[in-house]
Parts: structure tokens; C-alpha cells; sequence
């Protein structure tokens, strides 16, 4: 089997010996100033969402049984100034979806791990709190349900929190990313682009246990083709979440989060008719549980 990626302890073991250009020295990191166990230039982090359905870019891909969708990665900080590229930071990590019920969709196996994606990429900080990142993902589908998908997406994000300044109102956080399938082997490479915010207030006090409510929304294009007809609007999602830290867990073992919350997904005709399971509302409401770890 040919290994897409680098073994991250492998490459974990090569920088550490080498040293990271540009990134903190010893001296730097041991500042107290600094918060948190982990001072080093290596980050974990480990999520695992439970949703009611899972969406893909509007469409249904499964509305049965139980959903597991965890993600882990690993992130390299490499570099740190304050010239033009402010940081450097390159990661890698799998993302996988687990249904129990595999009645919706035809596949070739009846094994519950439906898709596993492959993915890394490296986020650039840039000055005015931008920040660009390039992701290149690898979708398998272990139970024979499509073939594999290779994927380039390009995003820009801003973090426009200076922006409001002492108003009280909360930052939108926008973003937009365009995707592009570089080799499909179901033969058909599209496109797709994507803009959206996410405004987050705290909506409960608290030393230990503040509640944070997210409120994000999103709008999905469908480019080449990938709605079946051109430039396309595929979809739009508008959703609530509430987050919770876990300080009950000691900060040694990383800083933990659980959040609940639910989505409305609003899919053009064209979108319904691509759902994995035959059929799709125009509008879908998605349930979702989520926690997770960073260190």
C-alpha cells in the first residue's frame, strides 16, 4: 500500500532534531505568559461529531441510524515573524464517517466505516488578521459506496474581532473557499465555492463554565458542473450552536469543549436530486452533538 502522507511521528522526530526556522525558542516557550501544559510547536487536536444527518455540501448522504464523524489532526507550527507572513503552519490528519444503518444507499460491503478522508495542507497568517490556508484531501470510501476523490481547496478567512472594537457586538468571522477535484474516479472533476460567517457570543458569564452561542451560516456554488448545470447555488445553511468548556478535566490532558446545537439546510432542486439516498426535502434540519480536545 503506498503511504499518501508522511508519518507524523517520523516527521515529528525529523523537526524536532532539526529545529523549526522561525518558531519559538525554548526560552520563548517557557514564558508563563504563555497558557497551557503544551509550549512546544506540535498540536493535537481530537473531535467527534454526532449528527442526526450527514450533509455534504447540501446533499443527504445518509439520514439513518446512528453517525459518528471523528476527526484528528496534528499541526507543526514552523514559522513566526512579524514581516508579511506572519506564520507558518502546516498539519495533517483524517477525518472518518461511521453509520450503523447502510439501508439508504447502494455499497458493495455492509461495513458501517463509509468514508475516510486523508487530508493535509498548510494556513498561512497573514497581517489585518487574515489568514489563507491550502488543504489537499483525500476522500475513500472503505465500503465500496464511490470511488476515490482527490481534492485541492483554497480558503480565506478573517478574524475581524479588532475590527468591532469595544461596541459589544460580536466578530463575523467570514470566510470563502473554493474546492477543486483534481482526479475523480467517478469521473467527473468539479468544482465548488463557498462563503459564510460565523458570530459567537457569550451568552452566560462564568469563570469556568462560560456558554458560547455560534451562530453560522453558510452558502455553497456549484462550479463546473458539480450541481449538474454550470455556476450553480447548491445550498444555504443556517445554524445555532451552544459551546461549553469541560474545566472539569485537568489542563495537563488538553483543553476539552462539548457543544449541542442544529442547522437548517436549504438545497436547490439540483442538489436534492443528487442526495446518495434517492431523496431530499428542500429543507433539511441537522441535529448535531460535538466534543473535543486540543493540546
Amino acid at each position: 500500500m503506498t503511504r499518501l502522507f508522511p508519518n507524523p511521528i517520523q516527521v515529528l522526530v525529523v523537526l524536532l532534531a532539526v529545529g523549526f526556522p522561525g518558531a519559538l525558542s525554548a526560552q520563548e516557550t517557557a514564558d508563563p505568559a504563555l497558557a497551557g501544559p503544551n509550549t512546544g510547536a506540535v498540536s493535537v487536536d481530537i473531535s467527534l461529531d454526532v449528527v442526526t444527518q450527514y450533509l455534504d455540501k447540501g446533499m443527504v448522504v445518509q439520514d439513518e441510524g446512528l453517525i459518528l464523524q471523528p476527526d484528528v489532526s496534528l499541526t507543526f507550527a514552523l514559522y513566526e515573524s512579524d514581516q508579511f507572513v506572519r506564520t507558518v503552519d502546516w498539519f495533517v490528519g483524517t477525518w472518518n464517517s461511521f453509520h450503523s444503518d447502510q439501508s439508504d444507499y447502494v455499497a458493495t460491503t455492509s461495513e458501517a466505516w463509509f468514508e475516510a478522508d486523508l487530508y493535509t495542507g498548510v494556513a498561512v497568517g497573514l497581517p489585518a488578521n487574515f489568514t489563507t490556508t491550502i488543504t489537499y484531501n483525500v476522500a475513500t470510501y472503505p465500503n465500496g459506496w464511490a470511488d476515490t476523490v482527490q481534492e485541492l481547496e483554497l480558503a480565506l478567512a478573517y478574524d475581524d474581532t479588532e475590527l468591532w472594537g469595544d461596541s459589544g457586538l460580536p466578530a463575523l468571522n467570514p470566510y470563502v473557499l473554493t474546492l477543486f477535484e483534481l482526479r475523480d474516479e467517478n469521473d467527473n472533476e468539479d468544482g465548488y465555492a463557498e462563503v459564510g460567517i460565523e458570530p459567537a457570543i457569550t451568552i452566560l458569564e462564568s469563570e469556568s463554565y462560560p456558554l458560547t452561542l455560534s451562530l453560522p451560516v453558510a452558502a455553497g456554488f456549484g462550479m463546473y458542473d458539480y450541481y449538474g448545470k454550470g455556476f450553480d447555488w447548491g445550498f444555504t445553511s443556517v445554524g445555532a450552536k451552544v459551546g461549553v468548556p469541560l474545566a472539569f478535566i485537568p489542563p495537563e490532558f488538553g483543553s476539552w469543549e462539548a457543544s449541542v446545537g442544529a442547522h437548517l439546510v436549504m438545497a436547490s432542486d439540483a442538489a436534492q436530486a443528487l442526495a446518495a439516498t434517492g431523496s431530499q426535502d428542500d429543507m433539511e434540519l441537522v441535529g448535531m452533538f460535538n466534543v473535543s480536545m486540543n493540546y
